[in-house]
């Protein structure tokens, strides 16, 4: 993958001083612009780089002010703004928006847990020495403190959000789990997902018999 990267030099501040004459025309008319260079990804900032520059001189006749205490002045003074972080900003928002959405989701997966209702399809994860596999259980029971499960056809090495074409759930036989045996899983990350409200084309409609 070709990344285009790089350094540019921007502006980062303008102003006019109509306190200070012009040495050459005598005019109050000193213009400042404080230059800056900035790392970019795909011409997006990221961050600034290197020390200012401040130029000084006079918009009336373009004179230049070679005077060191007042260029490192505005030089120390001036900011890198706000848009040179764009980049970092951006992947900050991503992550914290990703984290948020974990977070939401594990609490909707907790509530789940706690409260089941039938057709609920959990994601059940068996950890194993070559990596993870996940098989879906579906609750079609609820009697008291048990619960009577279908079981999907499939086993899969990859978590998926919908069930291949040729999987289903297997109506011939019911898997029970208590409650407590179930938010035991989930607290020991056994069961890392519950889709509820899903829809056909996830897959999880369909339940047949076992075939040989």
């Amino acid at each position: 993958m070709f990344i285009v990267y790089g350094k540019k030099v921007g502006v980062i501040k303008r102003s006019t001083d109509h306190q200070r004459n012009c040495k050459n025309c005598k005019d109050f008319n000193q213009k400042t612009v404080v230059r800056q260079a900035y790392g970019h990804v795909y011409y997006i900032p990221f961050f600034p780089m290197g020390p200012k520059y401040a130029e000084i001189y006079c918009e009336s006749c373009g004179q230049r002010t070679h005077d060191t205490t007042l260029q490192n002045d505005y030089e120390k003074s001036t900011r890198a703004p706000f848009y040179y972080y764009s980049g970092l900003i951006v992947i900050l928002s991503l992550m914290l928006y990703g984290a948020i959405a974990d977070w939401m989701d594990s609490f909707s997966t907790k509530k789940f847990v706690q409260h089941p209702i039938v057709n609920d399809v959990y994601r059940v994860v068996d950890k194993q020495e070559n990596g993870d596999v996940y098989t879906y259980l579906k609750l079609k029971k609820i009697e008291g403190d048990s619960l009577s499960f279908y079981e999907s056809r499939l086993v899969y090495v990859h978590v998926s959000k919908k069930f291949a074409e040729i999987d289903y759930f297997m109506n011939n036989a019911f898997v029970k789990y208590s409650k407590n045996q179930i938010v035991n899983m989930f607290d020991e990350g056994l069961i890392d997902q519950i889709e509820r409200d899903y829809t056909e084309a996830s897959g999880y409609s369909r339940e047949e018999t076992m075939k040989e």
